[in-house]
């Protein structure tokens, strides 16, 4: 059940990045660029797949997101 629990979690997260993309109007290429990452890196991250904390930070950074909301749904 946990594991449920935990990629649900995930899945919110993802959309709550995926929104503020939109919102500001970034493609994944800009946005990994003002993030200072690979665009296959933030292709991993909407994927739901792990990434380092310094790279969700960064995204949060640039999309204005809560850092610490999201790990811990991460």
């Amino acid at each position: 059940m946990k594991a449920t629990v935990s990629r649900s979690a995930r899945e919110s997260a993802v959309a709550q990045i995926k929104t503020a993309m939109i919102e500001k109007k970034l493609t994944q290429a800009e946005l990994a660029d003002a993030s200072d990452c690979h665009e296959k890196t933030i292709q991993n991250l909407l994927g739901g797949r792990s990434v380092r904390d310094q790279t969700l930070f960064d995204v949060c950074m640039v999309l204005g997101l809560d850092f610490d909301k999201l790990k811990g749904a991460w």
